[in-house]
């Protein structure tokens, strides 16, 4: 049998109100090896596997901007992971049995995963809060999200389960133990029946909806340790049982495997496969063995293909259309690299094509040397994006000396033209030659003397835009309300679409009201209605206004926040129509943000009251950093803020794990456990004991306990040697130690507290 998984994601980031900014189409992501091996131990019970634990994201590297890789299967970790987050099974991962698929959200608030964010994945086994921890299960490489703290990330991931001859209740239960449910656990009896008489003339078809046995006579519990094996290289599970000479008597026409609540009861749990066959009849003089074999993935092994002659495209396809990975790619010297024949093709490889290797597995390659490239598509590309580009290739970017720009609907500044043309083969170190992209130009109409609304018509015409209002004004004696300036000049040559700024003749004032104390928004509407009297008399239309707010500057001021204090010309002054009024509006004294990473709270907070400024949103977070002292803050330091604001900071709490069961394990074996742990080992005590010398005997904090990661384990050794106390001696022994009696000596009496004590002999 055969159990496949795949995955799709979808984005969606939100503003500070919840309202949707940006969704992204849905895309699929890679289901790595990794997660076959976390179902496999899931489905084998071993100790301390969870199903889905944390979902982390990364920066990744900047240079996927310009050519993002394809996630590979044997991924185990993201390149730059910066942020992870806990999910809850009950509130984030859900499974539906009726579709067999899995879904999980996570919503990273404004203050989490703040950064530029191109690769993601999910963690469980045994993950913790420290990066690249546990079992990677999938794995996405994306364009570039910025997320800030001005956003919300929300992403939804739906794994589906599919199966080729997969029972129903096999995929229900990898769907359960992936999200968490409660009380499920892997692979836990063998069980087997009698079926009914009628199926020995004509068995029954396949049942994979089937839950339980047709009539279930017997069941026996598995040592998982014994009797199950993974072959991690081929993704398959392996299940053995073998049934006593005094087990499972009689006619035996089914059987099947039990797991997630089952228990001792016949028909409980979840019938993880089943089989009919022709009657067997076990009687007390015979034993039953059976086996049982399942594949994570798409198959056991792969065939590796004939490389040689091929080109590394050709290569790459056919390696992928076998679900191989290309590895090592090394130059040779090679017939093929001389007499002007096409080089760049396969010369050698490893394995060697024939073999079987595990699907995933690198096939490494050595190619005839490479004289000649093929130069790439760079058309569209900024010339620093260009350069990294040909650099990749072996070639350089110069610019033409003779024709350094052109015209072209491309964005200003980036690569029109190229030469070498893309696709061509050139000597590796040939500088290609660009041209660099300019706007298509325009001629500038005259609009002099034309009305503002009659000179946006005129130049929208001619593919360019009026600049926006309040307009500049020149006072005349006639032709008020026409264009007596413009920039650029009539006849001048402008790129297309781009603005002309015009001047009005303005031969009419009015009398500038007063703005103090108004608010922007009331300041336009002031303006506006004291020049609507001298447009009507014009009959001139009401817009553009005959006054219109200008420049606004802000100035620091306790009071009268967000309002006017200053404004040039001044109250009751006559201006120009169609002129501006600039004015100062009041806003809170801002401070210099303090630098508040490595602070406790406490002392956090008295900085920032130094400068006018308090603690905002704090934040509890697992992290490497000093315990309790701020590792994040927003805004960062050196930002000015205004005062009576507040800085929200970030705490680290320490990263939690569960301290192993060390007893019976040598120290190496203790000390290797621990380090995988971010746990240290102490200085042990040695003591004597009955148990093997060299093992631990005693461990403090006790096995299970949960502490922060970095914590040190005390452990007490077992002596190597024993003290023996042999009969008629006098030794002094520690109240609890432990040593060896001769054939002939005693022991002295139990619970008595041993300070000194004489051996004798007995008749």
């Amino acid at each position: 049998m055969k159990l496949k998984l795949r995955g799709e994601y979808q984005d969606c980031l939100r503003d500070l109100a919840g309202r949707e900014v940006l969704r992204f189409a849905p895309a699929c992501n890679t289901i790595v090896y990794r997660a076959l091996d976390l179902i496999a131990k899931l489905l084998t019970n071993e100790p301390g596997m969870s199903g889905i634990l944390y979902w982390a994201v990364g920066s990744g590297l900047p240079a996927w901007d310009a050519a993002s890789p394809s996630a590979e299967r044997g991924t185990t970790k993201l390149v730059n992971e910066i942020y992870r987050k806990r999910l809850d099974p009950e509130r984030d991962l859900s499974y539906d049995s009726a579709t067999h698929s899995l879904t999980v959200r996570v919503s990273f608030a404004p203050d989490e995963a703040v950064g530029t964010l191109r690769e993601f994945g999910l963690f469980g086994g045994d993950a913790n809060g420290w990066p690249d921890t546990g079992h990677l299960i999938n794995y996405r490489i994306h364009a570039a999200v910025e997320k800030t703290s001005d956003n919300s990330l929300e992403r939804r991931l739906r794994f589906t389960f599919a199966s080729e001859a997969m029972p129903v209740p096999l995929v229900n239960l990898v769907g359960g133990l992936l999200s968490n449910r409660p009380g499920l656990r892997g692979i836990q009896y063998w069980a087997v029946g009698s079926g009914l008489p009628a199926w020995d003339t004509n068995l029954p078809p396949v049942n994979l909806q089937a839950t339980k046995l047709e009539n279930e006579t017997f069941r026996k519990p598995l040592d998982t340790t014994a009797q199950i094996n993974y072959l991690a290289d081929a993704h398959t599970l392996i299940v053995r049982a073998a049934f006593d000479f005094d087990e499972a008597e009689g006619v035996l026409r089914e059987f099947g495997l039990f797991g997630g609540d089952a228990t001792d009861e016949p028909a409980t749990g979840f019938l993880l496969n089943y089989q009919v066959h022709p009657a067997i009849v076990k009687t007390q003089l015979q034993s039953l063995e059976r086996e049982f074999q399942l594949t994570l993935g798409s198959g056991v092994s792969v065939a590796v293909p004939e490389l040689t002659g091929l080109s590394m495209e050709e290569t790459a396809r056919k390696l992928e259309e076998v679900g191989l990975a290309l590895g090592e790619v090394r130059e040779g010297e090679s017939a093929l690299a001389g007499g002007g024949e096409e080089t760049g093709r396969v010369t050698g490889q490893e394995p060697q094509a024939g073999l079987d290797v595990a699907e995933g597995a690198k096939v490494n390659v050595e190619v005839s040397a490479l004289p000649f490239v093929a130069v790439p598509e760079i058309r569209g590309l900024m010339p620093e994006e260009a350069a990294t580009v040909l650099e990749r290739r072996g070639l350089s970017l110069k610019f033409d000396e003779e024709t350094r720009t052109e015209e072209s609907e491309l964005r200003e500044g980036s690569i029109a033209r190229q030469n070498p043309v893309a696709g061509a083969r050139v000597g590796r170190r040939t500088a290609v030659s660009v041209v660099l992209a300019t706007p298509f130009k325009t001629i500038v109409p005259d609009v002099s003397g034309l009305t503002a609304e009659v000179a946006g018509l005129v130049l929208d015409k001619a593919g360019l835009a009026l600049a926006a209002a309040p307009y500049r004004a020149q006072g005349t004696e006639t032709g008020w309300g026409k264009v007596v300036e413009q920039n650029p000049p009539a006849g001048a040559n402008a790129p297309t679409g781009s603005s002309v700024e015009i001047t009005l003749s303005a031969p009419h004032t009015v009398e500038v009201p007063n703005l103090i104390g108004m608010e922007p928004d009331a300041a336009v509407a002031a303006l506006q209605a004291a020049a609507a009297v001298v447009l009507k008399e014009l009959k001139l239309p009401h817009a553009p206004a005959g006054l219109t707010l200008g420049a606004q500057t802000l100035l620091e001021s306790a009071e009268n926040v967000g309002q006017i204090v200053v404004q040039r010309p001044s109250a009751r002054t006559r201006a120009a129509l169609f002129s501006t009024v600039d004015v100062s509006v009041a806003t809170l004294p801002r401070s210099v943000v303090p630098n508040l990473i490595g602070l406790e709270l406490e002392a956090a907070g008295a900085a920032l009251k130094e400068r006018g400024l308090g603690v905002g949103k704090v934040v509890r977070q697992e992290n490497a950093f000093q315990s309790n002292r701020i590792f994040r803050q927003e805004p960062e330091g050196g930002k000015l803020l205004p005062t009576d604001m507040t800085v929200n900071v970030t705490l680290a709490t320490p990263i939690l794990v569960t301290v192993p069961n060390l007893i019976a394990h040598t120290r190496a074996v203790a000390a290797a456990t621990l380090e995988g742990l971010r746990l240290v080992l102490g200085e042990p005590v040695v003591r004597p004991s009955a148990l093997p010398p060299g093992s631990v005997i005693e461990q403090t904090p006790a096995a299970g306990e949960v502490v922060p990661i970095g914590t040190t384990i005390q452990v007490t050794i077992a002596a190597s040697d024993l003290p023996v106390a042999e009969a008629g001696d006098e030794q002094a022994v520690e109240f609890g130690a432990s040593f060896i009696l001769d054939a002939a000596g005693s022991k002295p009496a139990t619970g008595k507290k041993i300070v000194r004590y004489i051996w004798t002999l007995f008749d």
